[in-house]
């Protein structure tokens, strides 16, 4: 009985330098695999702050309180879209006037229209 014991003693100590051998190499791929991690999460983490400051531009007191003479009021924004309005149906009532004018001159000269 006690050469049973002495040899699974034996084969413990042969055993044993291999076995730290292995633990350590697979130790040292974690920590190879860890730092890579680490280094894509930083890399990441510098392009979401790149895009941040792209997309969120920080504002300047004097650009968020604009002073009140260069925000136009509803009213003022109504009276300028109906002048607007009235110039662009002068401006088609001009055109047709033309257009009207030119294809009475055209058949008063005898030229045959299209």
């Amino acid at each position: 009985m006690s050469d049973i014991k002495s040899d699974w003693k034996e084969y413990f100590k042969l055993f044993t330098p291999f076995m730290i051998i292995i633990v350590s190499l697979i130790g040292w791929s974690i920590k190879e695999q860890v730092n890579d991690m680490r280094s894509n999460i930083l890399s990441i983490q510098c392009q979401v702050v790149s895009i941040d400051d792209k997309i969120f531009k920080h504002l300047t007191n004097e650009e968020i309180h604009m002073p009140r003479s260069t925000i136009a009021t509803k009213g003022e924004f109504d009276l300028v879209y109906q002048v607007r309005e009235r110039q662009f149906i002068e401006l088609k009532q001009a055109i047709n006037n033309l257009s009207l004018d030119v294809k009475t001159i055209m058949l008063d000269r005898g030229i045959k229209l299209k």
